[in-house]
Formats: structure tokens, C-alpha cells, sequence
């Protein structure tokens, strides 16, 4: 019985070192992109900043693949026609409300779509959670993370270390969400 206790009691300090280890603790851990970039079967690009989309469609043009799924929400008639008319397969989805639904809405549609691989597409502060966070929920798709180059992004992770500016308010954001998703959907994501 006391075995069972103390492996009881230590299963909440394991659950915190992991944390630790891996909580972003500095401006520049909140970036990841990978090494080795191939092109991939399709190129995932997440909703927020407008410069993201447009940087999909660039890797797209770049012969990195040949389909981009948007996961951030409707697109206008406009823009999917500008994309389409550079020879780029376009699908969107509009039910985004998170990371976690962008990873689930990204699962959903490569469904009996044979892809084996992806390149996910994101702002630079946001790479290294929502990289995870895809990263454990498709667990056999080759995944590359290409987030928007920094100067293509409103984050500076110079500023990002200067109390009350806007990068470190990004900064700030990202830690506490990475804290929220890491509790609220199981440590096991990360």
C-alpha cells in the first residue's frame, strides 16, 4: 500500500518537472522551425495574422506542395480566387476557435486523403505549441514546421524581453496559453 502512495504522490511532481522542461521560458523557445524542409503532400496554414496565408501560398508557388488547407476560419471569394488563379488547391475551414480545433479540423480533413505529410504554417511566437500540439495528435504524418519569417511578423523577440511592449504581451500570452493547454488537454499533448 505505501508503494502504491508514494508512486501516487509522485506522479504529479513528474507531471511538473515535464513542465518545466519543456515550458517556453524565453522569447526564443517560442520559436521552432525545422530542419531538413521537403516538399510535403500538403501545406497547413493557421488562422491569425494575414501575412501567414499569403506565405502558404508562397511555399505553395515555391513547389513545396501542390494543396494548402486554411484553418482559419471563411475566406473571401476574392482571395480564394487570387490563390486558385496561381495554380494552388485551396480548402478552409471555418469552424477554427483554437489550436486544438485547427488540429482536429486539420485531421478531419486529411481523412482518406492519403497524406503522409505536412507543412504547418504559423506565426513565428505560435510555432513551437501549436508544432506540439499537431505534432502529438498526428503522430504518424511527417511534419514540418515553416513559421512566417520573422521580419514578416509583427513579433520581435528582442522586444519581446521588454516588459510591457507588444511582443512581450504576444510573449506572455503564448506562456499562459501554453500552460492552459498543457492542463486542459492533458499533459499527454505535450
Amino acid at each position: 500500500m505505501k508503494k502504491i502512495l508514494l508512486c501516487l504522490s509522485l506522479i504529479p511532481l513528474i507531471w511538473l518537472i515535464n513542465l518545466l522542461i519543456i515550458f517556453p521560458y524565453s522569447p526564443e523557445k517560442l520559436i521552432y522551425t525545422s530542419k531538413n524542409i521537403q516538399k510535403a503532400d500538403l501545406v497547413v496554414v493557421l488562422g491569425g495574422e494575414s501575412t501567414r496565408l499569403d506565405y502558404g501560398t508562397t511555399l505553395i508557388l515555391k513547389q513545396y506542395s501542390n494543396k494548402l488547407f486554411y484553418t482559419g476560419g471563411e475566406l473571401s471569394k476574392k482571395i480564394v480566387e487570387n490563390i486558385k488563379k496561381q495554380g494552388v488547391s485551396i480548402s478552409y475551414n471555418a469552424k477554427s476557435i483554437s489550436t486544438f480545433t485547427d488540429v482536429l479540423n486539420t485531421r478531419e480533413f486529411i481523412k482518406d486523403k492519403n497524406i503522409k505529410s505536412i507543412i504547418l504554417v504559423t506565426s513565428p511566437y505560435h510555432s513551437y505549441r501549436a508544432y506540439r500540439i499537431f505534432k502529438k495528435v498526428l503522430p504518424k504524418i511527417m511534419l514540418y514546421s515553416v513559421p512566417l519569417p520573422l521580419e514578416q511578423s509583427k513579433f520581435d523577440v528582442m522586444e519581446a524581453k521588454t516588459k510591457g511592449s507588444y511582443s512581450s504581451k504576444i510573449y506572455r500570452l503564448e506562456q499562459r496559453k501554453f500552460i492552459y493547454y498543457y492542463f486542459k488537454y492533458n499533459w499527454q499533448l505535450f
